[in-house]
């Protein structure tokens, strides 16, 4: 069975809707980064956080079900 190589109208119009919740957390993080970043983590889903501290990158796994 061959892939589609384009999006559905469903699937792009819900790949839209993704990106515009993208944008809103990213608002978000900046405007209240401690309170959102409390209320993801209340939320347990996986997530990951990468920070970068004096050139080198660390990347924290949180609520990971390993």
């Amino acid at each position: 069975m061959t892939r589609r190589e384009t999006l559905t109208e469903e699937e792009q119009l819900s790949l839209k809707n993704a990106l515009e919740h993208i944008e809103e957390l990213e608002h978000l993080m900046k405007k209240r980064p401690v309170e959102t970043f409390k209320s993801l983590l209340k939320m347990n889903i996986p997530m990951e956080l990468e920070i970068e501290i004096e050139g080198a990158t660390y990347a924290l796994k949180f609520n990971d079900s390993d």
